[in-house]
């Protein structure tokens, strides 16, 4: 049998451990994972995606519904993770440089990360990322 470890695990776990915060007694979430669409380039077999009845919905996240995030995330005090990521591919939005700038500015503090298949990537795209208000990047 073959086992696999995924070598994101420690990183995650540090990040958690790291941004966990408490408001009123309550902790507050660690990461907040974005599905800023319901599409993807790709239909890897580990992903619900590679079923052929799973929905290719070619719809996204709307700015304004990033703004209430970010309104919503400043009102807790948020400072941990905002991870786009989820069974789609976030670089497929063309959004997504604007939505990133919307968190950064409203969350200064908090780690705003993208999970890709890296398809959608080259050194431009990469550099607007980061200039958008990236901080992490995990391909």
């Amino acid at each position: 049998m073959i086992k696999f470890y995924d070598p994101a695990i420690p990183r995650k776990s540090n990040n958690v451990q790291q941004s966990l915060e408490y408001r009123n007694g309550t902790p507050k979430p660690s990461l907040v994972e974005v599905s800023n669409s319901g599409t993807c380039n790709r239909s890897c077999g580990f992903c619900p995606r590679s079923d052929p009845s799973y929905p290719d919905d070619k719809s996204f996240i709307s700015t304004a519904m990033v703004e209430k995030l970010a309104r919503d995330l400043v009102e807790i005090e948020y400072h941990g993770v905002v991870l786009f990521s989820g069974f789609v591919e976030p670089l497929l939005d063309k959004s997504i440089y604007d939505h990133l700038r919307i968190l950064r500015g409203a969350l200064p503090r908090a780690r705003l990360e993208v999970v890709t298949n890296g398809d959608a990537l080259n050194e431009g795209r990469i550099g607007e990322l980061f200039n958008s208000g990236l901080s992490y990047k995990c391909l």
